[in-house]
């Protein structure tokens, strides 16, 4: 009986490892699943985190090629135009202070532009205010880093809690790692956009002065003049000159490079 007993046992044994393999299978098969699928569900916000981290790594290569320049005082040739015809000529007087500190001056008169139109400082991304992201990288091997198709393009927005809302797209040339072209849009309508270009000249070890700068958009008159101003060579309360930037838009032009601008520039470095 004994036997018998053991031999029924151990049959028993065998019979549920045997009908418990195939769960146990299934439990192993379903956890890899589960595992790849998470893994893919996975994917997404780890690309968006390296998108981040390679906009933050542009953002630290801004902000070193610009680290020597802690101010800056110069005089510009400036000219407005709107609708293709000029209507403004002046000397400008422009001081920088970094971070995020920019005087014009004329005509016994200073203004303090509101949104940093003028000279774009990256200090002003650095704030948690600002998500930063790569919107397009340049072509690798590319001999001609100038060409705007071959530029680092980072989106830089404000948070919803900030006001106004800003959504700036930057032009980052590499190699110098400066702004070369910069699109702003205040809130969410695009009537509210500039469009603002510079050049600029090493004036020393990470230290760039800029030389010329263009902005276009209604919005930029209002950073470069002071009110009644605007109203004047922009009619006051005219609404038919676009917003938008067009050919039509308000341009305004500084040159760093005209008249007495060597003589008259001055900085400090750290």
């Amino acid at each position: 009986m004994t036997r018998i007993g053991a031999a029924l046992t151990l049959t028993i044994l065998v019979a549920a490892c045997i009908c418990a393999s195939p769960m146990a299978l299934a439990t192993s098969s379903d956890l890899v699943y589960g595992l790849y699928a998470s893994a893919q569900v996975a994917l997404p916000p780890n690309r968006a985190e390296h998108r981040d981290a390679r906009a933050q790594d542009v953002l630290l290569r801004m902000l070193q090629a610009q680290e020597n320049l802690m101010s800056f005082e110069g005089t510009a040739a400036a000219r407005v135009y709107i609708g293709g015809r000029n209507v403004l000529n002046t000397s400008v007087g422009l001081t920088i202070e970094r971070p995020n500190n920019v005087v014009v001056r004329w005509l016994g008169m200073t203004i303090k532009p509101r949104h940093g139109l003028i000279f774009i400082d990256p200090q002003m991304f650095v704030s948690n205010d600002y998500t930063l992201s790569v919107v397009s990288a340049p072509a690798q091997g590319s001999r001609d880093a100038s060409a705007r198709s071959d530029r680092w393009i980072i989106s830089a927005v404000t948070s919803g809690s900030s006001q106004p809302e800003l959504r700036w797209i930057l032009h980052v040339e590499p190699g110098t790692w400066l702004i070369r072209r910069a699109q702003v849009t205040v809130g969410t309508s695009a009537a509210h956009t500039a469009v603002i270009e510079a050049d600029y000249r090493q004036a020393g070890y990470r230290r760039w002065e800029p030389v010329r700068l263009s902005a276009q958009g209604r919005m930029v008159l209002e950073e470069f003049l002071p009110g009644f101003l605007v109203n004047l060579v922009a009619g006051r309360g005219d609404r038919s000159i676009s917003d938008e930037v067009s050919d039509s838009a308000p341009l305004v032009m500084l040159d760093f490079g005209a008249g007495p601008t060597e003589a008259a520039a001055k900085g400090q470095s750290k």
